[in-house]
């Protein structure tokens, strides 16, 4: 920790921060900052691996430069978003078990990318039709049916007295049910989960780069671990500090739990809720929710003074303070009587500053988003919080299906944000979110402004359907989304 940089929001995973930098042990953090500066190349889509030609690189101050091959600046672009999008895809059919569904949109865009036929109108489009079929996947796979409930969300959610078992990463519904299933049956275990453990209705540790400060405070006894959202640094680091890890695919609950008792022998008299007592956050809303409601408490709610819905969803990027741009955005939607859903690990991050605990709801709201929280929570018979949690980034599907009730229902405007996003299979939803006709923006970076045209080429395309996808390009301060996406 050579840099003097706000890592985190998140008060208990600053003290881990601090805890691994004191004891000599990097994160994810460290690691980024031993990268900086980041190549910019990169980050712009300005550079290409197709082929052993090159790297090639594209220099930005020269709009005729282009590869050995002699893809153009904005060839080169577009086709970089394509690879990125196509392994998003890859990762969501795979959490639906449908990849022979997705399959065919997959190899066109794969070898789209690689080879240089198409012009960048041509891949852009093949990155529409790949997003797709990758969120149509996951519109398909078992929904999670946990309901509406209330958990504990932060490093609080670990238990000293106990044996904590920690899921992470994305492990399908029916799967997890079934280690869930095996793991409760003993009383000594607490299970948590982290970016993905929402499926399985259990209370949240953290979320995508807290994985591995959790690790730090001896706080998790065992880990099972999913098909993505599980970085190598933390397998590595569980590793180093003597926590078992074992694959979901392979799970075996006695195994586990042996070697899970022995770590909790090891780290008696560990004291972590006191310290930092988890918020309390109630979730696992969706359409089905408010399917009671009559014509003429949704022609009431008209009138309530709410004037917009967003989508709050995606990741949590190094490159960035974790959750701050999240917190930062959704408190501006709700100021302005936005109603907020929330999905994935930027639910998460809202759920740990408060605002999925209904006690708190004035404290975040505007007045017209207040009444309209009030006569919804009657007319639904449901207690409900600041920002409504959908689920997990693999639930994307149904967290639109709910925003997207609301917005026809109230004949408001909807945009949709994921401004900490770094994960492949976000982007894959990102586009097809923007795809279905609701405009999104993305952060930290949006790898297609190397391109002098290609966002604008984009947009014009997603414009059909009424979406956009942006970036800080687009929309340098992220607190001006509201306005710019929502009232433009």
């Amino acid at each position: 920790m050579m840099q003097i940089r706000k890592k985190t929001l998140d008060k208990a995973t600053e003290n881990a921060i601090s805890e691994a930098a004191a004891a000599g042990i990097p994160l994810t953090f460290d690691r980024y900052e031993e990268m900086v500066p980041v190549c910019r190349f990169g980050q712009m889509g300005l550079d290409c691996k197709a082929c052993t030609q090159g790297p090639c690189r594209i220099n930005p101050f020269d709009p005729s430069n282009g590869t050995a091959c002699g893809r153009d600046r904005e060839g080169i672009v577009a086709a970089s978003f394509l690879g990125l999008v196509a392994d998003g895809a890859v990762v969501n059919a795979t959490y639906a078990g449908a990849q022979s569904k997705a399959a065919p949109a997959i190899f066109e865009a794969i070898s789209a990318a690689n080879e240089g036929m198409l012009g960048s109108a041509q891949l852009l489009e093949k990155a529409i039709k790949v997003a797709d079929a990758g969120f149509a996947t996951l519109a398909s796979a078992k929904p999670a049916g946990t309901g509406v409930h209330t958990i504990e969300v932060g490093l609080g959610a670990l238990k000293p007295d106990m044996i904590n078992i920690l899921l992470v990463g994305n492990i399908p519904v029916a799967q997890s049910g079934e280690i869930v299933g095996a793991l409760k049956s003993d009383g000594r275990v607490n299970l948590v989960g982290a970016t993905g453990g929402e499926a399985a209705g259990l209370n949240l540790a953290g979320n995508y780069n807290s994985e591995e400060p959790l690790l730090v405070t001896t706080g998790v006894d065992g880990v099972v671990a999913g098909k993505a959202c599980v970085s190598p640094g933390f397998l590595s680091l569980a590793a180093r500090l003597g926590v078992p890890v074992v694959d979901a695919d392979n799970f075996d609950a006695a195994s586990l739990l042996d070697k899970a008792e022995a770590h909790y022998r090891m780290h008696g008299g560990r004291s972590l809720a006191a310290k930092f007592p988890p918020a309390r956050a109630t979730v696992g809303f969706s359409a089905a929710t408010f399917a009671s409601l009559s014509a003429a408490q949704w022609n009431s709610l008209l009138a309530s003074g709410i004037k917009g819905v967003a989508l709050i969803g995606g990741c949590n990027n190094a490159a960035t303070t974790q959750d701050a741009v999240v917190v930062r955005q959704a408190a501006e939607f709700l100021a302005n009587d936005v109603l907020v859903i929330g999905s994935g690990c930027a639910a998460t991050a809202m759920a740990k500053a408060g605002y999925m605990d209904p006690a708190r709801v004035a404290s975040f709201t505007g007045k017209g988003l207040q009444s309209f929280l009030l006569f919804l929570s009657e007319a639904a018979g449901v207690e409900l919080p600041a920002v409504m949690e959908a689920g997990s980034c693999w639930e994307m599907p149904a967290a639109l299906r709910i925003a997207r009730l609301f917005q026809q229902k109230l004949n408001v405007p909807m945009a949709a944000a994921m401004p900490e996003i770094s994960r492949p299979a976000s982007w894959c939803s990102a586009l097809a979110v923007a795809a279905r006709g609701v405009p999104t923006y993305v952060g930290p970076i949006l790898p297609l402004d190397g391109g002098l045209e290609t966002v604008a080429v984009l947009n014009e395309m997603l414009k059909g359907q009424g979406g956009a996808l942006v970036g800080p390009g687009q929309i340098s301060d992220p607190e001006a989304v509201v306005a710019k996406l929502l009232f433009a």
